[in-house]
């Protein structure tokens, strides 16, 4: 079983807010993962322009595995199985790892490991 670390970015079956039954193939960001790797904290990656001061834009997005510049949307986290992981396509850099960490630990009482 592979193991995920906070700011792999990963491909994965995106749940739509509006029916959670439907869902998109979309990147997104490990911000924490359980005891066990079983389960993983993941944040929405989207090409679309930032919406709210909560959502980061990618500065190194093709370091990163992504194809087009992205935006972390910090305020979209789920929890996920890591069953539900289709691959892994990169890794954020340090530097655009802490700026999205920064962002989640100011708009979230979460503690990550």
């Amino acid at each position: 079983m592979p193991i995920f670390r906070a700011g792999d970015v990963v491909l994965v079956s995106f749940p739509f807010e509006d029916n959670l039954h439907k869902a998109k193939l979309r990147p997104a960001v490990v911000i924490a993962n359980s005891h066990k790797n079983l389960e993983i904290a993941i944040l929405k990656v989207t090409t679309q322009p930032p919406r709210s001061k909560s959502d980061y834009v990618i500065l190194e997005w093709e370091s990163a595995g992504l194809l087009k510049p992205s935006t972390v949307r910090v305020s979209k986290r789920i929890v996920v199985n890591t069953a539900a992981i289709v691959q892994t396509i990169g890794r954020l850099t340090a530097k655009d790892l802490n700026n999205v960490l920064a962002i989640y630990k100011n708009n979230n009482n979460y503690y990550l490991r």
